[in-house]
């Protein structure tokens, strides 16, 4: 029997690539790995103190990424701190928690076909 949720995972992150993706290449600085894929951007502003303890506006980019299109051949990547997304237009994104202490990626799933991967903007063309 067909996972119902999955299959609707599938087909929401299809939507969102075919109506609205970026193409994207992710990266891990050090090594070969690099794939070229098709993912779904978004935004995310948070607050965050600086070191006087003012509060500032922090912009984040999420990308909801299809976790059948991020493999390195077989292998399934699980995203890291300080990996790379560069989009078609030559922004650099660095995957980052929200916080410190917070996780670079998430299930946006209960079927864990999309993952929710954080960053923020580290470099422009």
């Amino acid at each position: 029997m067909t996972d119902v949720f999955a299959q609707a995972a599938a087909d929401l992150i299809g939507i969102v690539k075919s109506h609205g993706g970026v193409a994207i290449t992710y990266a891990r600085p050090g090594t070969s790995l690099s794939v070229s894929l098709t993912a779904g951007k978004g935004q995310r502003d948070t607050e965050q103190l600086d070191e006087q303890g003012v509060s500032e506006r922090v912009e984040r980019r999420d990308w909801l990424i299809a976790a059948a299109d991020l493999v390195d051949g077989s292998t399934p990547i699980v995203p890291d701190h300080k990996d790379t997304i560069t989009d078609a237009a030559g922004y650099v994104y660095q995957v980052v928690g929200l916080s410190s202490n917070d996780p670079v990626w998430e299930w946006s799933d209960r079927s864990h076909v999309i993952l929710r991967v954080h960053s923020q903007e580290v470099g422009r063309p």
